[in-house]
């Protein structure tokens, strides 16, 4: 593990690029890069992909699955919330307890949401 100041795609590179030199790791044995969706990493122009693929061509991406459940799930409330508040006033008393799951998967998001914070911790 090595500590990075720099959050730019390229100073990350540069720093990975040197590990890889240490441990005599080409890149053409690199089959994939596994990166947050945030453009630092996979933009097209300046990302950290980008650098990758300008030494393997061939290397597959695919951002954080949990970033990615995070933003379906985020998204998925913002449209249930909205939802609720049109019809709350109608749901009948028996169908309330099956808001608790709402707060379930609600707080998953949030698990997802800060899990930078959880790493580090």
């Amino acid at each position: 593990m090595v500590e990075q100041n720099q959050s730019q795609a390229e100073d990350i590179f540069k720093t990975i690029k040197g590990l890889f030199q240490i441990d005599h790791i080409e890149f053409k044995s690199i089959i994939s890069l596994m990166t947050d969706n945030a453009q630092d990493m996979v933009g097209e122009k300046s990302g950290l992909l980008n650098h990758f693929k300008s030494q393997n061509n061939s290397i597959y991406s695919f951002g954080c699955i949990c970033h990615k459940i995070n933003l379906v799930l985020v998204n998925l409330f913002k449209v249930i919330d909205r939802k609720i508040n049109e019809i709350e006033d109608f749901i009948p008393e028996e169908l309330l307890e099956l808001w608790d799951v709402h707060d379930f998967v609600n707080s998953v998001t949030g698990y997802f949401n800060y899990s930078y914070k959880r790493q580090e911790d």
